[in-house]
């Protein structure tokens, strides 16, 4: 509750008794003291930090500030990869996603490039088509969903005519779409769900958009959802199990109720079995199901958004984490 009130602070100090065992596992920090300060916004911290009078930000940077922040404060601007994936859920059981060609043709219809601009460009975004992250075990980067598809797995340019093509089969043309966003998520950039809905009438769906805040979303209203426009996520730990079967498998407590294919469960509960004692074996088996999830178009991946982040001036030693972002027990201040 305390943190919940702008202007209030919390301050961790060093420990007296903490003495370095393993400089690898966890190394002995140079701050005597961190002082975490909450802003009424995002835009208020960022000031804070242009300023000076803040060193370091917990949380997302606006995309809309990246374009400008490059210009202006560079060398306080770190574009950091991250495993963060971006997405739009489908509901496999409502119409019309419950049909294959349908999910396929919002796949191919999507421009990705357009999506890296919404998230403020190439050193903010990259274009993908799969959901397990780049680096980990069983990745191989394919892409399906693209014109010009070919054996790299680079995504070129959508392809509206094969998109247009798959949804005169599937008989769903003119079906009514409602586009689900949030007002409040930082992860995602505002016009990302108008957008998807342009898209969709673009392949002949009559479409309302749905724009609520976060909290007003509950777990039984997302399970009507045809398909909403929120999705990121990154990972508690650097591997596919910590991704694939949260959102993908039957007990998955992420997946919203939109998918639960007993094939795919049984090859990720094989893979994740064979991680320690064959885990060449186990890559091909991760492999195997991420090409089945993005063959049967669960999701449509977009973006592999990067984490950047933003110090002050005076912060040096800057050292950053893949899954936790600012290690800020290892900065000092100049």
């Amino acid at each position: 509750r305390l943190l919940r009130r702008a202007g209030a602070t919390i301050t961790f100090v060093r420990n007296p008794r903490f003495r370095e065992w393993s400089h690898a596992a966890q190394p002995a920090g140079n701050p005597a003291a961190i002082v975490w300060r909450t802003y009424p916004s995002i835009d208020a911290a960022l000031q804070a930090v242009e300023q000076g009078r803040a060193d370091w930000i917990f949380g997302i940077l606006p995309p809309r500030e990246l374009p400008r922040l490059r210009v202006d404060v560079p060398a306080q601007l770190h574009d950091n990869a991250s495993f963060i994936v971006d997405f739009i859920p489908l509901n496999t059981h409502v119409a019309p996603f419950d049909d294959v060609r349908v999910r396929r043709a919002l796949n191919l219809a999507i421009d990705r490039q357009r999506i890296v601009t919404l998230y403020g460009g190439p050193s903010a975004a990259t274009p993908i088509c799969q959901p397990l992250p780049a680096g980990f075990l069983g990745y191989h980067r394919i892409c399906p969903y693209t014109a010009r598809p070919a054996h790299d797995g680079v995504w070129r340019a959508p392809d509206l005519a094969r998109a247009r093509r798959l949804v005169r089969a599937s008989g769903t043309r003119g079906d009514q779409i409602d586009v689900w966003g949030t007002s409040d998520n930082l992860g995602v950039p505002h016009g990302l769900p108008a957008y998807v809905a342009s898209v969709l009438r673009s392949l002949g769906y009559r479409t309302r958009l749905r724009i609520r805040a976060g909290p007003h979303i509950s777990y039984a209203l997302r399970r009507t959802f045809q398909l909403s426009v929120d999705g990121d996520w990154a990972p508690d730990y650097p591997g596919p199990s910590a991704f694939l079967p949260p959102f993908f498998g039957c007990g998955g407590n992420y997946t919203n109720g939109y998918v639960c294919d007993a094939g795919l469960d049984d090859t990720m509960r094989r893979a994740s079995a064979a991680e320690l004692r064959a885990p060449d074996a186990a890559a091909g088996l991760w492999e195997k199901a991420d090409r089945t999830i993005v063959d049967r178009a669960y999701w449509v991946p977009t973006v592999s958004s990067h984490a950047p982040e933003l110090v002050s001036r005076r912060v040096g030693n800057y050292e950053v984490s893949p899954i936790w972002d600012f290690v800020a027990d290892q900065a000092w201040l100049r």
